[in-house]
């Protein structure tokens, strides 16, 4: 009863720290102002149609949102979680809640489920502003009589809002990965630095395990095998290209993405709250 009663309790303060973080990103217009940058760039993209290099324009316009929907997201989900982790520790705010008591595991916990929260609205309402832009272009093209058929069986309103639950899933794996990099670090600086050539490197993963996998030299290749571990690959969340090139996201590629990404933010937010744990905050 005393244990119920006890995951009740840190369930609670751990919600309640992750509303502070949304209700601070609504204020701070954090949200509205990365989406603006990313509706901004979107509708610019019309003007670009006529650049789509031989491809149909309905899946030029595709590929530019969904790119668009990961470089904007990613800097977001990095400046959100360095910013709401070191706020605390600049205001001295982390001093207070820790007397509550709050615990470094659930602080942690708690801003990075804010942080998701944040990152899920993202990326439903830039996905809903895709699939709407792409339907509404479908649309003319058909009252023109020009033959969109094709294009618009490869991009399906299911498969790009499909695009963005693979998205939301890579940022929480991302902001788990930031928290991380911010229990170590003594700077909000050397965090961003460091988060985002992280961000790289998980977007090459893949690369460096396949480029040393066939090398004689064994120590060379663990470290290679090590890297695919320990660190995640976001490759297996880039699946516009995929829609965009005709095939859709099946239940068992989600399933897998869902896995993949909740089983790598549970090590990372491990990771983090223990490294946080021996960390003065005085």
């Amino acid at each position: 009863m005393n244990r119920d009663r006890w995951l009740q309790c840190s369930c609670a303060k751990i919600w309640i720290l992750a509303s502070h973080v949304w209700i601070e990103g609504v204020r701070q217009r954090l949200l509205a102002g990365f989406y603006l940058l990313f509706l901004v760039l979107l509708v610019s993209s019309l003007g670009l149609r006529q650049w789509h290099f031989g491809s149909s324009e309905l899946k030029f316009l595709a590929d530019f949102g969904f790119a668009a929907i990961s470089f904007f997201g990613s800097i977001l989900t990095v400046v959100a979680s360095v910013h709401f982790f070191f706020g605390e520790l600049e205001h001295r705010t982390l001093l207070t809640l820790l007397a509550k008591p709050v615990s470094k595991s659930e602080f942690i916990v708690g801003k990075w489920l804010g942080v998701f929260l944040l990152m899920g609205a993202f990326c439903a309402i830039a996905s809903v502003s895709l699939a709407g832009l792409t339907l509404a272009r479908a649309s003319e093209l058909f009252a023109r009589g020009d033959s969109a058929l094709e294009a618009v069986a490869s991009i399906e309103t299911k498969q790009v809002l499909l695009v963005g639950l693979f998205q939301w899933l890579k940022f929480g794996v991302l902001a788990a990965l930031v928290l991380l990099v911010a229990t170590y670090a003594r700077t909000a600086l050397f965090a961003l630095a460091v988060s985002f050539l992280l961000l790289a490197v998980c977007h090459l993963q893949f690369l460096i395990r396949d480029a040393y996998v066939g090398v004689e030299f064994v120590p060379l290749r663990w470290v290679a095998r090590g890297c695919g571990v320990l660190l995640p690959n976001f490759q297996l969340f880039a699946v516009g290209e995929e829609v965009t090139g005709g095939n859709p996201i099946t239940a068992a590629m989600t399933l897998h993405a869902t896995f993949y990404g909740v089983g790598y933010t549970v090590a990372i937010l491990f990771t983090a709250a223990f490294s946080f744990r021996g960390r003065d905050v005085g």
